[in-house]
């Protein structure tokens, strides 16, 4: 399966090293990089997208995630850190230092139907969770379990 994927975001100082490594592939025609993209444009990379692959070693939630929950795209992203809490049973999780995994997650994402029940899925969750006032009752409720040992 031949996937083409649009890379976007600031060079972290790995581009050269990734982009060497997918001209080594015979990769080059099916991947873009864009670099730093303005958020009009951006908003249209993700309507345009079937999905977006997050794959962080350290976040404690991501911003492209909570970009692409808001739009109503699957993410494919690390089973580390806050990713799950932030996706919940809506996210497909990979190990980021397993290849393979990151591979089949990738897959997953790709043949996914997604329906409009799982668009707005995606949606609901993301605004539940930036819902100021949830979010400080369920910080209130855990801080709670913690005073009271649970």
């Amino acid at each position: 399966v031949i996937i083409n994927l649009i890379l976007a975001g600031s060079d972290n100082g790995m581009l050269g090293k990734i982009m060497a490594m997918i001209n080594s592939l015979g990769l080059k025609e099916n991947v873009k990089y864009l670099g730093f993209v303005p958020l009009e444009d951006l908003v249209s990379l993700y309507q345009l997208s079937h999905g977006v692959i997050v794959p962080t070693l350290f976040e404690s939630v991501s911003l492209p995630v909570w970009e692409a929950m808001i739009l109503g795209k699957p993410v494919a992203t690390s089973n580390i850190c806050g990713m799950p809490y932030q996706l919940g049973d809506l996210g497909i999780y990979f190990d980021p230092y397993d290849v393979e995994s990151i591979s089949n997650g990738i897959l997953k994402l790709w043949e996914l139907k997604v329906t409009e029940t799982l668009s707005q899925n995606l949606k609901n969750r993301a605004q539940t969770m930036l819902d100021k006032k949830k979010y400080a009752e369920s910080l209130i409720k855990i801080y709670k379990e913690v005073k009271n040992g649970k």
